[in-house]
């Protein structure tokens, strides 16, 4: 095994591109992660969106008023999916 001595100031230098380096690749992963992932929402995002029940959504599922897919056991749906059932099937509030 061979050791090499640095400086400090070279060593400090050189841990900071690392740290970089590695919050860069963190950052860039969460990135692409929310660029695919961003347009499909789950399940408790679509109820707080809708103002359903769990039930009442499985329900617009089971009748497909609106299109999902299932992941193992979790359910995902496009946001654009949800904003056409909003824009077709949700009654609108006069103000």
């Amino acid at each position: 095994m061979d050791i090499v001595n640095i400086e400090a100031s070279t060593f400090e230098r050189m841990l900071e591109k690392v740290q970089a380096l590695c919050s860069f690749i963190e950052n860039s992963t969460e990135l692409d992660k929310n660029k695919i992932l961003g347009e499909w929402i789950d399940n408790q995002e679509v109820c707080l969106i809708l103002g359903v029940s769990p039930r009442k959504l499985q329900f617009l599922r089971e009748s497909g008023r609106i299109a999902y897919t299932r992941i193992d056991r979790r359910i995902f749906y496009k946001k654009e999916d949800v904003m056409h059932y909003m824009n077709h099937h949700l009654k609108r509030i006069g103000l």
